[in-house]
């Protein structure tokens, strides 16, 4: 007798549906400036200088910092966004310290 199931339609993760969905409601356009402005600069100045990868690093803190952002105290905006920066720093500096001196694979 023939199977007549049909094979299980394949479901995003939450996250990427959430992403790919459908956004309601206005454009933030101060928001969307702001993270142009922010990140822009910091790459054009880096190309010229020549440091491209300094430019990336500090371009992504800055759209980090935008995206953390949000309204409330200077005490809870110094927490929300200087302790991801603090504990980035520790991360990028232990791992360019394990660089110089492990070889690939334990890096991974």
């Amino acid at each position: 007798m023939p199977s007549t199931a049909r094979p299980a339609a394949l479901a995003l993760p939450p996250w990427l549906a959430h992403a790919l969905s459908t956004q309601r409601g206005p454009v933030p356009w101060s928001a969307v400036t702001r993270g142009a402005l922010a990140g822009g600069p910091l790459l054009l100045a880096a190309l010229l200088a020549g440091r491209t990868s300094l430019g990336v690093v500090a371009a992504i803190a800055a759209m980090l910092a935008g995206i953390n952002d949000r309204p409330g105290s200077r005490r809870t905006s110094v927490r929300r966004i200087g302790v991801p920066a603090l504990a980035g720093a520790a991360g990028l500096l232990a791992g360019t310290y394990a660089g110089q001196h492990l070889g690939p694979v334990p890096l991974t």
